[in-house]
């Protein structure tokens, strides 16, 4: 009913917070959009290795330039704001992905964005069952995540654990990679 006409559909997406990455993105971003119908975009934003920089700001013009483009297509995002937080070979550090994440959030929410938060895990990062280091609170998270890379990953306790997390928050779950 929430996209009635429209037959649901997802397509997804990723973007870097660098001007190069946001730029190149923006430009498909844009094209693809002009001539396809109706669709949900779920774009994986991407940065790593720079979380203490967009958590203080030192990554706003991009992330401006990102919202401005999001916001003059104007379809409905699902945005994975540093998705995969948890992944063992490369996690985010968990202060700092906060800030990060509540500060995209602030961001994109002030340039009237048509998006949704979602707060991304990996299955496989599940190995460190404290994932809620990262949590950057129910103010800023719409959605929770979990990316299912193999099959044993939709039987893992821990899986069903992060799931049941999110029903205490009562946030709504998406399965973004399988």
């Amino acid at each position: 009913k929430a996209v009635a006409p429209h037959a649901p559909a997802m397509i997804s997406f990723y973007v870097g917070a660098d001007s190069a990455t946001v730029s190149g993105f923006l430009t498909h971003y844009r094209e693809f959009s002009a001539t396809h119908g109706f669709f949900i975009a779920q774009i994986g934003l991407y940065f790593r290795g720079m979380e203490q920089d967009v958590a203080t700001g030192m990554r706003d013009p991009e992330l401006l330039v990102l919202a401005d483009g999001l916001r003059d297509v104007g379809r409905p995002v699902l945005l994975r704001i540093g998705y995969e937080f948890n992944d063992p070979v490369k996690q985010y550090q968990p202060s700092a992905y906060i800030g990060a994440f509540r500060h995209v959030t602030e961001v994109l929410r002030k340039d009237h964005v048509n998006f949704a938060t979602v707060w991304d895990a990996t299955a496989v990062g599940f190995s460190d069952p404290h994932y809620m280091k990262w949590y950057p609170g129910d103010d800023v998270v719409d959605w929770w995540a979990i990316n299912l890379f193999d099959a044993q990953d939709f039987r893992r306790t821990e899986s069903n654990a992060f799931v049941d997390d999110a029903a205490r928050h009562r946030r709504p779950v998406l399965i973004a990679e399988a």
